[in-house]
């Protein structure tokens, strides 16, 4: 078990605790691989995440080969938004880049794919149920997914399908970041109470 563990030049990532199940073999094996790597009580910035890949990419000399990480009670801080806690998984290959990441939270899935051939371009897939976005005017979808294309200063988002005020909603947007976060898009939202959403909003 490792406590107070830090990543990265800036200390961007901060770990409370690291456990890892390590048998007699793999002790004095000269090149160690283990199947998990649990880590707990984590905090990153948006940054950080994106630079999730530099963080986990192995040198070819490597003696410590991990197939995933699993990680509960993350912290994420992101300008402009509140984001609650979240749980995610990391699977690993065996050169030590990433493969896949899954963030999940009670009501919500993110799947995040590093986009072949595009260096620091991700593709997100995201599920919701009973969602309320952490930022916005606090309306709850009762269901909600879209794609995304995300780089280190902006996202594309499109596809998007959700059910809202008792409505059907489609649409996409572009999300900006950097000095403050900021968004623009075009959505049809159809059947929907119009006077419970002009009340969230005003």
């Amino acid at each position: 078990k490792l406590d107070n563990v830090a990543i990265g030049q800036g200390q961007d990532v901060r770990i409370d605790a690291a456990l890892i199940d390590l048998g007699p073999g793999a002790l004095f094996d000269e090149r160690k691989q283990f199947d998990e790597i649990q880590l707990s009580g984590i905090k990153l910035d948006q940054d950080a995440l994106l630079r999730l890949n530099d963080f986990v990419q192995a040198p070819a000399s490597a003696r410590l080969e991990v197939q995933r990480l699993k990680m509960t009670g993350i912290k994420l801080s992101v300008q402009g938004a509140e984001v609650p806690p979240l749980d995610a998984t990391v699977t690993l290959n065996p050169q030590g880049g990433w493969q896949k990441l899954v963030l999940r939270d009670p009501k919500a899935t993110a799947e995040i794919t590093p986009l072949k051939g595009e260096d620091g371009k991700y593709v997100v897939m995201f599920n919701a149920r009973n969602w309320q976005p952490p930022v916005g005017p606090g309306l709850e979808f009762s269901d909600l997914s879209f794609r995304a294309l995300v780089s280190k200063s902006d996202a594309r988002v499109s596809d998007v399908q959700g059910g809202i005020l008792g409505g059907a909603l489609t649409g996409s947007a572009n999300l900006r970041w950097g000095k403050g976060l900021a968004a623009d898009g075009e959505f049809t939202l159809k059947r929907a109470d119009a006077a419970t959403m002009l009340a969230a909003f005003t």
